[in-house]
């Protein structure tokens, strides 16, 4: 049996918090991607002649949901799951790329 293979049967994190590469900057990186994605949509839409302004509609909508109802539903269920993930809340900023709280 190859290393790929067992890599998924492995449980050494179980239970633990990711806080290295972007999560050390952020709770929730992949939403501040998903954020960004539709901020650069909106920045290139701005570049033609006349952009109406209710485009600013979906980024503000994106922001808004991870804000208010993705990343805080994340978080309840990790405090649940993970005994030390009050304090990476305590330290980490919640979606915007961030340095960390010392």
């Amino acid at each position: 049996m190859s290393k790929c293979e067992n890599l998924g049967k492995i449980d050494l994190n179980k239970g633990k918090t990711m806080n290295k590469g972007l999560w050390r900057l952020s709770r929730h990186p992949n939403y501040f991607g998903e954020v960004m994605f539709w901020v650069g949509l909106y920045l290139m839409a701005i570049l033609t002649v006349e952009t109406p302004l209710w485009l600013l509609v979906s980024p503000v909508s994106m922001i808004m949901l991870f804000v208010f109802i993705s990343c805080p539903m994340m978080d309840n269920r990790s405090l649940k799951n993970r005994d030390d993930y009050k304090n990476y809340m305590d330290t980490t900023p919640q979606l915007f790329l961030w340095f960390p709280k010392k």
